[in-house]
């Protein structure tokens, strides 16, 4: 009998190490932050001392910050609003296809007066060897993303005079991976529609730049605004993502910064 029970042990031990592990976008995202083949600056900590949370750390002066890591819909948020104006925030998102590969997704934007900077895209593969618990390891790979411009935001009919006058207003183009579902919009960003005021009302520069600056926005909001994309919706097929439909929507704070 004692025989027996021994057999049934070691083969539940054996059942337990063969078993792939129910990775979680927490363990895809640290693999990848400790990972030599990148430099992500923020580890994530699950803090359950004084509350359950999970926090950051800032690598300017080792403070931890708080993070949102959501395991269920596989998305993580870290803003690090620093202490001289300008921030940083991290997001990522976690995809799975149908050979059990994970794909990590990490969008990171500087913030210099709160007008993010365009979006840099980081993009990991981890490859679990089915039935164990080892795998082939983490690797940094190319965003299998479009590779989008100004022009994907311009409709049929616009003149190349509305593209570059688009350019002279230095927009962004933000990524803002998902928090529930799987697609990712790419957000046409000009900072006029961010601020409390516009340049048109209210001029900060000399006056030789304001006159060249209001005759930028002023044809803006005559001829572009409202009728270029805002927004490219960007879904999950075959272990990439296509563009599927376009917006003109403007983007709003909130699209950037989730939390305020």
């Amino acid at each position: 009998m004692q025989k027996v029970l021994w057999i049934c042990l070691f083969s539940i031990y054996l059942w337990g190490a063969n078993e792939t592990p129910k990775w979680t976008i927490a363990d895809i995202y640290s693999m990848a932050q400790q990972a030599t083949v990148t430099n992500l600056d923020y580890p994530i900590y699950h803090q359950t001392m004084k509350e359950d949370k999970w926090v950051s750390i800032t690598t300017a002066w080792n403070d931890f910050i708080d993070a949102t890591v959501d395991i269920k819909n596989s998305a993580l948020y870290i803003l690090d609003e620093g202490t001289g104006g300008g921030s940083f925030s991290t997001q990522a998102a976690l995809w799975r296809d149908d050979t059990g590969s994970f794909l990590l997704i990490v969008a990171e934007n500087g913030y210099d007066f709160t007008f993010p900077e365009k979006s840099v895209l980081k993009a990991f593969q981890y490859i679990p060897i089915p039935g164990r618990s080892s795998s082939l390891g983490i690797q940094l790979i190319s965003p299998p993303l479009p590779d989008l411009s100004l022009l994907d935001f311009m409709p049929e009919g616009m003149s190349m005079k509305d593209l570059h006058i688009l350019a002279k207003t230095q927009p962004t183009i933000f990524y803002k991976l998902p928090r529930e579902g799987s697609s990712i919009h790419a957000l046409l960003v000009v900072k006029d529609d961010l601020e409390e005021e516009s340049i048109l009302k209210r001029c900060y520069y000399d006056k030789k730049t304001c006159i060249e600056k209001e005759k930028i926005y002023r044809y803006y909001y005559q001829h572009l605004k409202g009728k270029i994309y805002r927004d490219i919706e960007l879904s999950w097929k075959e272990y990439r993502f296509e563009i599927t439909k376009k917006s003109r929507k403007t983007p709003g704070i909130k699209d950037i910064w989730p939390d305020q």
